[in-house]
């Protein structure tokens, strides 16, 4: 067979290969071997290699004749762009179902959405962590932006300031000089809030001690233990040496040889409406190779290599495909089922609720119990506690309520939630089996609910007397001040 001929239809055959690599190889374990997004090309490169020599042996001994080798290169030429068409479609309907949301581009409006002033979060290790760019700061008039109808008549404009530190934490104090850890996910970071407001702000002020913030958006227990365990081990490696070498060194210098982070107490924050359903995998899922990320990246930033670095793992998430082995495809009436809605109350007016959340807090226990993660749950808090004895500190669990939680009663025709709430009840039990102390902010809480609104009217989370609020309970009830 001509090379030119052969050539075509190894082509057209590695087009599907190529698909079925990105969606169901990229990013999985094959044999116990990790098959990363680097490897794709090569993988590739070897796979036409590969098949064109097979066309050329499968022509000369006949086994196929020429027209039907056309055909199998036609029909996987087809098949690959049938797919790629089902796909593109996909996500044209999904984009064209999505509410608009406020961005920096919306000149004229009257602020920003919250999360455009956010720092780019990143995977430090190959574990299930992420911490956000160090030595970041923005600013600007922000506001929720809740994907639901008639966002505007809740929207509350407010000035922001999202500043981190060198290590990527949301502080301006240095690690060295704290005692004291917040530990926990949006609400110990203070999203939609601005920087001096946050409670661990307001903590440290109170109690005149550094508070230092460890709090990143979107995480679960799992993932705060290994942040801290990573942090503990990359600002600590060489305690040990530390150790040797004060042996022959007089008492008063050994600070020398102090730590770099020593923690006294930790401030760990469970928040009731998803820390049970967040990630508690080890590893994340790979990354794609982003040159951005990458030494070399200078050099070919902004161009069609460092597209083309990204084009399986494109592949894999928009395959509609993969969407249906990891169960994130949706249907058009599940599409178009709101996620959020704005309830009125006589006392406080209108407040934006998420209903996926709500839905959360009427489970019943045997939800929890037979949870999958929640044996997970039961070992991060093991891991922790060895981790406090090794280290010398004390734990002090906060456990954080929900804005359903805490007002769904009052607002007219919200959804039913369950009288008890089994996870914080759970997550509490098992904090003080582990010798733990507990706050029950919900229970603190209550009595300010009863009066004024502690969180954002377009937003999930505390607003700035929210945070007040908090930040002196815990100074009350932790430090008793």
């Amino acid at each position: 067979m001509p090379p030119k001929q052969a050539t075509l239809i190894a082509a057209g055959v590695c087009l599907t290969w190529a698909y079925i690599v990105a969606v169901f190889l990229l990013g999985e374990q094959f044999f116990g071997f990790p098959v990363r997004y680097r490897f794709w090309w090569p993988i590739i490169a070897l796979s036409f290699v590969g098949t064109y020599w097979l066309v050329q042996v499968a022509y000369r001994r006949q086994w196929l004749s020429h027209s039907h080798l056309k055909k199998i290169a036609l029909v996987s030429v087809v098949a690959v762009l049938s797919f790629l068409a089902v796909d593109i479609g996909y996500t044209i309907v999904e984009n064209l179902g999505r509410p608009t949301i406020i961005t920096r581009s919306g000149l004229g409006l009257p602020c920003f959405n919250d999360n455009d002033l956010l720092p780019r979060r990143f995977y430090p290790t190959e574990r299930n962590f992420r911490v956000y760019s160090p030595n970041w700061s923005d600013s600007g008039r922000v506001c929720g932006s809740p994907p639901v109808r008639g966002a505007a008549s809740v929207r509350e404009v407010r000035e922001q300031l999202y500043s981190t530190d060198e290590n990527g934490f949301r502080e301006t104090t240095p690690l060295e000089q704290a005692r004291i850890f917040a530990l926990g996910d949006s609400f110990t970071f203070g999203h939609t809030t601005h920087q001096d407001k946050i409670w661990p702000e307001v903590l440290e002020r109170l109690i005149a001690r550094p508070v230092y913030n460890l709090g990143i958006s979107e995480t679960g227990p799992r993932s705060q233990l290994m942040l801290l365990e990573w942090l503990l081990q990359t600002k600590n490696r060489d305690r040990e040496k530390w150790m040797l070498e004060a042996k022959g060194v007089e008492p008063e210098q050994w600070t020398l040889f102090k730590k770099d982070m020593e923690i006294d107490r930790l401030l760990w924050m469970i928040y009731e409406e998803n820390d049970l359903e967040d990630s508690y995998e080890t590893l994340h899922d790979p990354l794609p190779v982003v040159p951005q990320q990458r030494g070399y990246a200078r050099a070919i930033q902004n161009t069609i290599v460092a597209h083309l670095l990204e084009l399986p793992w494109v592949l894999k998430e928009e395959s509609v495909i993969n969407r249906l082995r990891t169960g994130n495809i949706k249907l058009a009436s599940a599409r178009h089922r709101p996620e959020a809605a704005i309830y009125r109350s006589a006392q406080f007016g209108q407040h934006y609720f998420y209903l996926p959340g709500i839905k959360r807090l009427g489970n019943s226990r045997d939800y929890v119990v037979n949870h999958p993660n929640r044996t997970i749950l039961d070992q991060t808090f093991k891991d922790m506690r060895t981790l406090a004895e090794s280290e010398g500190f004390d734990v002090t669990v906060l456990l954080a309520p929900s804005s359903g939680r805490l007002y769904g009663k009052s607002f007219d025709n919200f959804p039913p939630i369950s009288e008890e709430r089994h996870f914080i009840n759970y997550v509490s039990g098992l904090a003080q089996s582990m010798g733990f102390e507990t706050v029950d902010l919900y229970l603190l809480m209550q009595p300010y609910a009863q009066e004024e609104l502690l969180y954002w009217r377009d937003d999930v989370h505390w607003n700035e007397r929210g945070n007040q609020v908090v930040g002196e309970l815990v100074a009350e009830h932790v430090f008793n001040r």
